[in-house]
């Protein structure tokens, strides 16, 4: 065999053993338990096959060129990296397996504590629930009372304390009949008191709404005012104030009474609202024609005056505009500046003037000399 022809037997020995290998190593991690036997079968056939020069597992693969011992070697050292390879997956998928386990033993352990939990709560309820019922019934005693003396947020508290355990009796199946007759009482109790603060709190935001507007008022911010009122005219015309909720009022307090407050006030208002409204409007649109106030350069001066003042002199390149004073919106003629301009007259004399000049968004507009 010429050395060209044993070069490419060899290449094609190893791209052999290579694909085999890479084969073999991917069952490994797979199937490890068969791959192990597997594994074990090859190795002891490859040693037989060693000592007794005999054809072993890769011999099936291999060129006929190569020694059968060569070929015993190869299968060993192939059989020996398979087998590590599933023994070291089939140990991590043991492990794994174990891990899962214990999860879900300590998943199964959790459940029957909760459960043993839970029943040790139903239980420490049911033997309580005479005691608790003597217990809610003095809290709901103490609501009563507080509503009756116009103090409807002392009994939500009340009933709120007692709240979370009648919520843990509603959970129970059936309800201890000792709780079960109390918790409709405190059901109605609870909602009596809640539509009550309700009907308050909307009273006092009326009564917030009518002082906020007076102050208003007197700082001449109708539209704010004006606002105000009629805010205070929709949350009065959403208050129904029931005969139980009457006793919670402050003295002197009726919802008639701050409605027909609020007309008046509106009458007054709305006028002058109207007006600051139109006002507003007016500027927006002033402002709109004037434009941005005009920016000075950096050395407070407004270069396009200048190529304006040279458009009408007698000798334009003699002409200057400096001393710039910064411009000021004023009521009827935008924006209003006063500048030094100088310049050559027909006389070829160099003479200084202030002139006044009135900026908007569509020009400017000189007012001529001022001295």
């Amino acid at each position: 065999m010429t050395g060209q022809s044993k070069h490419g037997a060899a290449g094609r020995t190893w791209l052999i053993t290579l694909g085999l290998l890479i084969i073999g190593l991917i069952a490994a991690r797979s199937f490890p338990a068969w791959v192990v036997t597997l594994s074990l079968g090859a190795l002891v056939w490859s040693i037989v096959a060693f000592v007794k020069r005999g054809e072993s597992l890769l011999g099936l693969f291999y060129p006929p060129d190569v020694s059968e011992r060569k070929k015993a070697i190869g299968s060993a050292a192939y059989s020996l990296v398979v087998l590590l390879t599933a023994f070291i997956a089939f140990g991590s998928q043991s492990a794994e397996k174990r891990r899962s386990a214990a999860a879900r033993e300590r998943q199964s352990t959790e459940a029957r504590q909760e459960q043993a939990l839970a029943k040790q709560k139903r239980d420490s309820l049911r033997s309580d629930a005479a005691q608790f019922a003597v217990s809610l019934t003095t809290q709901l005693e103490e609501a009563e009372a507080s509503l009756k003396n116009a103090n409807a947020r002392r009994a939500l508290i009340i009933l709120g304390q007692a709240a979370p355990r009648v919520k843990s009796y509603m959970d129970l199946t059936p309800v201890p009949p000792e709780v079960a007759l109390l918790i409709p009482r405190h059901r109605g109790l609870e909602k009596k008191a809640e539509a009550i603060l309700h009907t308050l709190d909307k009273v006092e935001r009326l009564q917030s709404l009518v002082k906020e507007a007076k102050a208003s008022m007197k700082d001449a911010e109708w539209l704010t005012a004006d606002t105000q009122l009629k805010e205070a005219a929709e949350l009065g015309a959403s208050i129904v104030v029931t005969n139980e909720a009457k006793g919670h009022l402050a003295k002197g307090v009726a919802v008639p009474k701050l409605l027909s407050e609020v007309k008046a006030l509106s009458a007054t208002v709305r006028p002058k609202a109207d007006r600051e409204a139109e006002e507003i409007a007016r500027k927006a649109v002033y402002l709109a024609v004037c434009g941005d106030k005009p920016r000075r350069q950096w050395d407070g001066e407004y270069p396009f005056l200048e190529a304006i003042v040279r458009q009408s002199a007698h000798d334009p390149d003699s002409m200057d505009v400096e001393n710039c004073e910064e411009a000021v919106l004023t009521e009827s003629r935008c924006w209003r500046t006063r500048c030094d301009v100088c310049g050559k007259n027909v006389f070829g004399a160099m003479v200084r003037n202030q002139r006044t000049f009135f900026m908007s968004a569509s020009g400017v507009e000189s007012a001529g000399a001022d001295n």
